[in-house]
Formats: structure tokens, C-alpha cells, sequence
């Protein structure tokens, strides 16, 4: 039987966890030699190579991949195990919950405080603040439990290979305008009506949230936007629009926690809608993750019950179009 233990499998999801050797012995709280050695151990008794290794990250080589997959699970259950005869000796780490900062609907209080509120033995949960292009990554190399990903219907789905996602909601969206601009006033407009109208890009995205952000998701190839400067982030955005330079598309929600004397906020009736995900690494089994899941779909469901049509317009339930 080959000579594994559990320490060295411990370290080697940390490794793969943080991408590197340095960072995996501070989560450790051991020497960065310590892991070094215990790898290599391991890589010995199970006469493969788990970690390419380079000067910038390491990460899992095809076999490795498959390993931290199926040791994720047996840690899970030997946590599991212990808990149900010794509860005080399992260490719970935090739950990883990563998103964009402003893409929460005013949400995640509620998500936090559903599940901080299920259960004494709730772990905390650290919030990871990311781009939306990184979300998915992050929880595909296990840097984090759970993502929330905001964008256009399905989204680019290159960015959910390898987790599972489940739809949480969907919300209107709307064009960011200057405050004096001629459109501004009116109650709602159609796409046509801004295709004069410069369109920030959002060059830092990948394609399919660049033409979601300039509205151009619906428009044939003839109808191509307009083009205007780029932004990098909302805050650039926000500040372009103000100094007329061009407009832009957000979810309703994004767009009122923004809102500014200096621009205008209108609705628009036929753009695509903005959707929300929840996603998490595919196979998980931990109780914890499920639970943070379950919190987000809940917090969800109430917000519909209580909010005007206009801000959420539904909310998907479990088992809709899981992929």
C-alpha cells in the first residue's frame, strides 16, 4: 500500500490551493522547507508529478489535478468523521466566497447573516474580491469555495469549464447617461435610440462581457456600437460618462448603488438581461460550501419577495438549468 499521510495531503492542497510554496507554509503556519520536502515525499510515494513548477505559481499538472479532486473529498470525510466523535478537535478554515465587489445587488449582508444563522459550527467566511474574468479561475484552482458571477445570460461559457454554476437571479439593465444629456429625461428608451451615442469599451473583459457592457449582446454585425474610450473598471466608467465621453449598460443594481447628481440612470426595453451565478468546484461534497449555496438562494428568493419587479425581475431556483 503506498506510504500517503495525512499531512502530506494537506500540504499539497494548500500548495495547490495557494500556488505557491511560500504562501502554502504561511496558511501552514510550518517553514516553506517543511512543504518543499513533504511534496516531494509525496510525489515519491505515489512515483508522479503533481506540481508544474515555475518562477511566478505552481500548479497541478494534469495528475495532480485529478488528485486534489479526489483528496478534497477523503479530507472532507476524514473532517467529517472526527467531528462526529471529537467536533472540538476539526480546525474549520474559512469558506472562500469571492465576487466583485459592486455586483452583489445589496445582497450579501443577507447571505452572510443566513448563514452565519444555520448553524453554530458555521465556518467564517472570507470575502475575495476579484474582476469578474477571475471569479470562475478562482474557484477552479480551489483559491476560492464559491464565486458570484454577474453578466450576461449563460455568460462566456469558457469562463465556467470545470465548476458547476447554478443561475441565482436576473435583473434589468439599464444605459448610464450624463446628467444633461437630451436622453436623460425620458422614462425609458429602446437600444436604437443610443446608437449614435459613443459606448465605453471594456477591453480587460472577455467578449462576450465587453458587448454585454456596451449593449451590443441583441445588435446585428451592421449595428455595431459606436466606439468610445475604454474603461478598465466601474469607477473609470462612472467617471467617463460624467465627462460626456460616452455611455454605458449596467444591471439596475449596480447602477443605483452608483448613482451620482452627475449622471442619469434610464432604463432600456430591450436589452438582454443581467444574470447572476453561484458557482462552486465541480464534485464538491463539503456541507459547508452546499450550506453558503443555499444561504445565497435564499437570500435571493427574499429579496424577489420583497423588491419591486423592476430590480429583480425572477429568481431561478435550484435544478433549473444546472449545468
Amino acid at each position: 500500500m503506498t506510504d500517503v499521510d495525512l499531512r502530506q495531503l494537506r500540504t499539497f492542497v494548500a500548495v495547490a490551493e495557494c500556488g505557491s510554496f511560500t504562501d502554502a507554509a504561511a496558511l501552514l503556519e510550518v517553514s516553506q522547507p517543511s512543504v518543499s520536502r513533504g511534496i516531494a515525499a509525496l510525489e515519491r510515494a505515489l512515483d508522479v508529478r503533481l506540481l508544474d513548477r515555475n518562477t511566478r505559481e505552481c500548479v497541478p499538472t494534469v495528475e495532480g489535478a485529478r488528485f486534489l479532486a479526489e483528496v478534497r473529498v477523503a479530507l472532507d470525510a476524514v473532517d467529517r468523521a472526527v467531528a462526529s466523535v471529537a467536533p472540538s478537535r476539526v480546525r474549520r478554515r474559512a469558506l472562500r466566497f469571492a465576487l466583485k465587489a459592486d455586483s452583489d445587488a445589496g445582497l450579501l449582508p443577507e447571505v452572510l447573516a443566513r448563514f452565519a444563522a444555520d448553524g453554530a459550527d458555521r465556518p467564517a467566511v472570507e470575502l475575495v474580491f476579484a474582476e469578474t474574468s477571475e471569479l470562475a479561475d478562482l474557484v477552479r484552482r480551489g483559491a476560492a469555495d464559491v464565486a458570484l458571477v454577474v453578466g450576461p445570460d449563460h455568460g462566456d461559457t469558457r469562463l465556467f469549464h470545470g465548476v458547476e454554476v447554478e443561475p441565482v437571479w436576473r435583473e434589468s439593465r439599464v444605459a448610464v447617461l450624463p446628467a444633461g444629456h437630451e436622453l436623460a429625461a425620458r422614462g425609458v428608451l429602446a437600444r436604437a435610440d443610443l446608437d449614435d451615442e459613443p459606448v465605453l469599451a471594456w477591453p480587460d473583459l472577455p467578449p462576450s462581457y465587453d458587448r454585454y457592457y456596451r449593449g451590443a449582446d441583441r445588435l446585428p454585425p451592421e449595428r455595431a456600437p459606436r466606439p468610445g474610450p475604454a474603461a478598465r473598471n466601474l469607477a473609470e466608467a462612472l467617471r467617463l460618462v460624467e465627462l460626456g465621453r460616452g455611455v454605458t449598460f449596467l444591471p439596475l443594481s449596480v447602477a443605483e448603488r452608483s448613482r451620482r447628481p452627475t449622471v442619469a440612470v434610464v432604463p432600456v426595453d430591450d436589452l438582454s438581461a443581467s444574470v447572476a451565478y453561484v458557482a462552486w468546484r465541480e464534485g464538491s461534497r463539503d456541507r459547508a460550501i452546499a450550506a453558503l449555496l443555499e444561504a445565497t438562494l435564499a437570500a435571493a428568493s427574499a429579496r424577489r419577495a420583497e423588491a419591486p419587479a423592476a430590480v429583480v425581475r425572477s429568481v431561478y431556483r435550484p435544478g433549473s438549468t444546472s449545468r
